[in-house]
């Protein structure tokens, strides 16, 4: 129901220009993507993600991010973007992935993935090889922006005019588009189309618009894309709000090459992609017991599968600097609706000791608007 109803001002839109114009701009609404952001800088940073290395594709307001049924940790992430100007009518995904079309030209902003910015705060209960008699109280906050992404232009276009044409498809009864052009204003003409849209024949037909637009509410990825992040985090020695503390700073870069593997098929209900990731990482850690501070480096990568709501992945990162070792895990990842995702993660940490991972993580997309 949510769905249609945030589909019905579009189409209101789309139809009251339509009557008098000849071109138009319509699109689906961000918040009706799938989400794809499956963990936070402020989680990677301490360790608490099944997945280290990945890009989302963040179009979500407000994610909550949890491990091990919430008694792990919670990190909550937050995409300004969403909450700035909310009431704009200027906001699509053509805008929104930097594709702009004029006249024969198409053109593509390879920064504007800047609009993905997100903030995040994370909490964590722990245990550490340095402090070996208690968990400690672990708090974390990240920041991540995408620094690049370049999209196939053409596809980008090809996909707004298909869901333009759809959107135009509606069937409207002589009647209702005479007395909407005879309307005195804007307002009184929306009012018009609103009733009957409202009404068992209208919702009928929105709904059969909106089964058209199902198979194209799903993720198209840029064929390259860079993702930067931060995270700083703080742990109390004692687990007291005023004993000693101690910190980690974390500063790296995230590329992804995506390849679609079922290029126009028009039938399918996702787009299937094979994903390859090379992840870079700076790390100053004090998290460790007697006062110092080691410094390590992080190099590593990822293959993926991604195939429509399940996905298929290994990673492996080396460390080399103070403290030395290597993560190799596997991952399982299931997209139960568009706004929640479940993943596992299991294989062999960082840690010398006790240095085997077995996490479930769950997360939960939030929208406050249409947009």
């Amino acid at each position: 129901m949510k769905s249609k109803i945030s589909l019905f001002g579009l189409i209101v839109f789309l139809s009251i220009f339509s009557f008098g114009q000849n071109t138009v701009s319509p699109d689906i609404p961000l918040s009706e993507f799938n989400m794809s952001n499956i963990s936070s800088p402020a989680f990677v940073l301490i360790n608490e993600s099944p997945s280290e290395v990945y890009v989302p594709e963040n179009l979500k307001a407000l994610v909550v991010h949890s491990t091990s049924n919430f008694k792990g940790g919670l990190s909550v992430e937050l995409m300004p973007y969403y909450y700035i100007n909310t009431e704009s009518k200027d906001r699509n995904f053509l805008k929104f992935v930097g594709i702009k079309k004029t006249g024969e030209r198409v053109s593509q902003n390879p920064f504007s993935g800047l609009n993905t910015t997100t903030i995040s705060f994370a909490y964590a209960n722990k245990e550490f090889e340095n402090f070996l008699d208690d968990e400690r109280k672990v708090f974390s906050v990240g920041a991540r922006t995408k620094l690049l992404r370049f999209y196939n232009k053409q596809e980008m276009v090809d996909y707004d005019q298909r869901v333009s044409k759809i959107l135009q498809d509606i069937d409207w009864p002589p009647h209702i588009v005479t007395q909407a052009n005879e309307a005195n204003t804007e307002e009184e003409r929306s009012k018009i189309l609103n009733n009957y849209l409202e009404s068992d024949e209208g919702k009928a037909k929105i709904g059969a618009l909106l089964k058209k637009l199902e198979i194209y509410k799903k993720p198209i990825k840029p064929i390259f894309q860079m993702d930067g992040a931060i995270g700083y985090s703080t742990l109390f020695k004692e687990n007291e709000i005023n004993s000693a503390t101690v910190n980690r700073l974390g500063i790296w870069l995230t590329s992804e090459f995506s390849l679609i593997l079922n290029k126009d098929s028009e039938k399918s209900k996702s787009n299937n992609y094979f994903n390859f990731f090379i992840v870079g990482r700076y790390v100053e850690d004090g998290f460790v017991n007697d006062g110092s501070k080691l410094y390590y480096r992080d190099f590593g990568g990822k293959i993926e599968l991604e195939l429509g709501k399940m996905s298929f992945s290994y990673e492996y990162i080396n460390r080399y600097g103070n403290e030395k070792g290597s993560r190799s895990v596997g991952n399982i990842g299931l997209l139960i609706s568009k706004d929640i995702s479940l993943i596992g993660g299991f294989g062999k940490d960082f840690s010398s000791e006790d240095n085997l991972i077995a996490l479930f993580g769950i997360n939960w997309g939030v929208n406050f608007n249409n947009n």
